[in-house]
């Protein structure tokens, strides 16, 4: 069968057993006051068992008769490992005496849904099991056992005052035994939610675990929106890209690349929402389809009386949830697309941002290149001078004149010019004079290129800069 396969794959990671704490809950109910009395304990392998195999009656101090309606186990990491027991243990005691050892396997091939699986008989009874995943925050197992006979649930008791023996039974409407699976983060809302005074119709039907679950994803949901909305009007008020006149916030602080990451991140984790969102939307309808079929164990004619007209409470409590879920999307929508804006925003700002330093590192570089043009005219002189200097070497080399000759008469030394000397300087001087006009004309027409080159390059960026300030 195919839900047989499914259950072969784990989605969740082979990790099972970070679940170290396990918390169970009971749930009584008294028809003489109408009172609840919540029990929480928690279990370890010496008292396990003993929790396990409770009545589902009893009596207290006061001869008042109480009856479980509802009986869970909250399994949790609190980051310590559990005195004389094994986590390991602990589990597998549990899922199999619930007999929810396929559902538990069932609910970690998927990463979100709910399902009902094929219900069973056991001892004349009906077992309907049911799973729900949201992965890696909750994952919730349970099963809801419907009495063929009320009175195979009945217990004999003593009433002291009447000195007589009387038979009570169980409403008809049958009972609940869960496991839930949750962060350690989220263990504490959960509990709060279990401890809260809930109506007796709404605690013994089928569908209370999954109607609880849908509660606590409810307030992850509105969490998650107030501090996305809380960081939003930081940012708000640091990009001034809104029209709340009466936001009083201090500006975001860090770097707008830094936010506009964080943004980023928020749109992402609205679109987390969304799916939380889609999945409540499942759960309800399932809820709905659940309700509708026959094998729903909470029938309006199981109950007589004035109790009868408390059969809608499930319905009702779904559809107002099913309402307040449209008005979550719609504040989802709205946060999202005032994170949208001030992420477009923040990204212009950037943009702007970057063209005025490269501007800035524009006029850095012209300046950079003025100062460059400057060294290479004295180098130009230099060069110039060398020049000068160049053509009268070049003469005295070609030649190898000798352009001053020495004579030794009556002891005296004398130093007298050669025929050569006039030849040098009637070739060099013309030859000099040649070259360094040539030398002038290309450094005048290099220098008119060069201002020209740099005008049209001022042009440029002044014209660029007018047409990202007029758009």
């Amino acid at each position: 069968m195919s839900y047989h396969c499914l259950s072969s794959q784990n989605l969740w990671g082979e990790d099972k057993f970070k679940w170290t704490r396990f918390v169970g809950l009971g749930i009584w109910y008294t028809s003489s006051s109408g009172h609840q009395n919540i029990e929480e304990q928690v279990l370890q392998m010496d008292n396990l068992d003993v929790w396990l195999k409770g009545p589902p009656n009893k009596k207290d101090y006061n001869g008042i008769q109480w009856t479980r309606l509802y009986q869970m186990v909250i399994a949790s990491d609190d980051g310590k490992k559990i005195p004389r027991s094994s986590p390991e243990k602990c589990l597998s005691a549990l899922l199999s005496h619930s007999q929810l050892q396929f559902a538990f396997d069932f609910a970690m091939s998927y990463p979100a849904g709910i399902s009902a699986l094929p219900f069973q008989a056991a001892g004349g009874d009906e077992v309907h099991t049911y799973t729900l995943a949201n992965h890696p925050k909750l994952a919730f197992l349970w099963k809801h056992v419907i009495p063929r006979a009320p009175e195979c649930y009945g217990t004999t008791f003593k009433n002291e005052e009447a000195d007589i023996t009387e038979l009570v039974s169980v409403k008809p409407g049958g009972y609940t035994f869960g496991i839930v699976f949750v962060d350690s983060k989220e263990y504490e809302n959960l509990s709060k939610l279990i401890h809260r005074q809930w109506s007796t119709n709404l605690v013994s039907h089928p569908m209370f675990s999954a109607f609880i679950s849908s509660l606590h994803l409810n307030f992850r949901i509105d969490k998650i929106h107030q501090h996305i909305k809380t960081e939003t009007r930081r940012v708000e008020a640091r990009t001034g890209h809104h029209c709340f006149n009466s936001l009083q916030q201090f500006p975001a602080p860090g770097d707008l690349r830094e936010l506009l990451a964080t943004m980023s991140g928020f749109a992402t984790k609205l679109a987390g929402t969304s799916r939380k969102m889609e999945f409540l939307r499942e759960v309800y309808q399932f809820i709905h389809t659940q309700m509708d079929s026959k094998y729903d164990g909470h029938k309006s004619n199981l109950i007589e009386g004035e109790e009868r007209r408390d059969c809608m409470d499930m319905g009702q409590q779904v559809k107002l949830m099913q309402h307040r879920l449209a008005m979550q999307r719609l504040e989802s929508d709205f946060i999202l697309a005032r994170v949208e804006v001030q992420m477009n925003a923040m990204f212009h700002l950037t943009s702007q941002q970057d063209s005025v330093n490269g501007i800035h590192i524009a006029n850095a570089t012209q300046a950079t290149a003025v100062v460059s043009l400057q060294e290479s005219s004295f180098m130009k002189i230099l060069t110039l001078m060398a020049v000068t200097f160049l053509p009268g070497n070049f003469v005295a080399a070609l030649f190898s004149a000798s352009l001053f000759g020495s004579e030794t008469a009556a002891n005296m030394i004398t130093i007298a010019n050669k025929p050569l000397f006039a030849l040098f300087w009637i070739i060099t001087i013309p030859l000099t004079l040649f070259i360094c006009i040539v030398v002038v004309v290309c450094v005048f027409i290099q220098n008119r290129n060069t201002q020209k080159k740099i005008r049209v390059a001022q042009d440029q960026l002044t014209n660029r800069s007018q047409e990202r300030r007029t758009s």
